[in-house]
């Protein structure tokens, strides 16, 4: 019991590592200004851009409110690295109340878009049950579908030791189930 308690709170750690490392994209040499006014034009990729210049706080004062609204503009625009990131804001309580129910509505909305961070997100909330019930099943799927697209081999890991707690019935739903979420999610986004 322990040693899944240890893997779950390592589990979340590397999460915060890697959120920490995502990117949506590289600045494109775009100045600070010109991205502003992209941004306020409507421009989501510059909105997540602009968000993630204000998590940072390299180019531009570190100010999470100002990330998080930018992030909102560009998920209420169906951006899955706007819902991603604006996930992570909620999951790290990060210019708003920590909520695992609003980050796991966000990383769902990208998760379907095929975001393959998103479902490792996803993942990772089943795994810890925050936000949901635990559900090592629901959170295998998320990890495996995720580890399919090629996410770094945080998702692997996870997956793998997912497997290893379950047992060969529930892998057996669990493969289907990811096949379905494959086929419904990612699939049409490729």
């Amino acid at each position: 019991m322990k040693a899944i308690l240890l893997l779950r709170i390592m589990l979340v750690v590397m999460g915060l590592l890697m959120a920490a490392t995502v990117s949506f994209a590289e600045k494109d040499k775009t100045n600070v200004s010109e991205l502003q006014q992209l941004a306020e034009q409507g421009d989501a990729k510059a909105q997540v851009s602009l968000g993630l210049e204000y998590r940072r706080g390299r180019d531009l004062p570190q100010d999470y409110g100002l990330a998080r609204n930018w992030f909102l503009k560009a998920a209420e625009q169906g951006s899955a690295e706007g819902q991603n990131n604006l996930g992570l804001m909620y999951d790290h309580g990060r210019g708003v109340e920590k909520d695992f129910v609003q980050a796991r509505k966000w990383y769902l909305q990208a998760a379907k878009q095929g975001h393959s961070n998103a479902q490792y997100n996803l993942a990772l909330l089943y795994t810890n049950g925050q936000g949901v019930p635990q559900d090592d099943i629901e959170a295998y799927v998320w990890a495996n579908i995720a580890a399919a697209q090629g996410n770094s081999g945080l998702a692997k890991d996870l997956r793998n030791k997912l497997r290893n707690i379950l047992g060969p019935t529930c892998i057996s739903k669990a493969q289907e189930q990811s096949k379905e979420y494959f086929e419904k999610y990612v699939a049409p986004f490729q």
